[in-house]
């Protein structure tokens, strides 16, 4: 509707955790024909099955996986508490066993894949993870990351794929966390990260094609 409206004006998108990974699979799979003119994505998942190993074990698991998977269990129960016996046969899940999911690879099984269409969760997995897929991407996109992020480990990231690809840029600090990045004595304020984008937003005015990569 952007581009309807203004066909001028460049459009940059921006992706925090889930959203940069959905942002980033709309670059490989739409190529050239893609509509946006650069992407910056922030702490995003490029291997679910890494990411969702690394929530699913050790601290990580009691820390945020249990926890993320409770929340998501009581927005569910809020939802389904409203439906009646007869829709409740409707849907495509039993919330019995919803309940009984205690991290979220097990909720993506119970819920995400039946909802849409995935048979299994390691096709669910396949489908939405990014790595692999980079050498299609041909817009500028800029991927955010901290090495020390639970979410996306370090050892998960896409370095060779990235660096084969001029389109495609890996900025990963010693520390940041998940979306964190915070800066300075006192870090109440302004972040790296909005620092960085804003940056990248400025750069992205005067872009033009082709995209040639630097070495420091």
């Amino acid at each position: 509707r952007i581009k309807s409206h203004y066909p001028s004006t460049p459009v940059v998108g921006v992706g925090v955790s889930l959203g940069g990974t959905i942002l980033t699979q709309y670059l490989h799979r739409l190529g050239t024909n893609c509509d946006i003119k650069a992407v910056l994505s922030i702490s995003a998942a490029w291997d679910l099955f890494q990411t969702f190993g690394s929530l699913d074990s050790g601290i990580n698991k009691i820390l945020y996986s249990k926890r993320l998977c409770s929340e998501l269990k009581s927005h569910m129960k809020r939802s389904t508490d409203l439906l009646s016996p007869s829709e409740l046969k409707d849907l495509p899940f039993d919330v019995a066993e919803v309940a009984k999911a205690e991290v979220v690879s097990q909720f993506d099984q119970t819920v995400t894949c039946p909802v849409f269409g995935y048979s299994t969760l390691q096709e669910y997995y396949t489908a939405g993870s990014n790595s692999g897929k980079i050498h299609k991407i041909r817009r500028p996109l800029l991927s955010l990351h901290a090495a020390d992020d639970p979410f996306v480990p370090k050892h998960s990231l896409p370095f060779a794929e990235c660096e084969s690809n001029p389109h495609t840029v890996l900025a990963v600090s010693s520390h940041g966390g998940h979306v964190g990045f915070m800066e300075g004595l006192l870090p109440t304020q302004h972040t790296w990260m909005n620092r960085v984008c804003r940056e990248f937003l400025e750069a992205m005015k005067h872009y033009q094609e082709p995209l040639t990569r630097r070495r420091l």
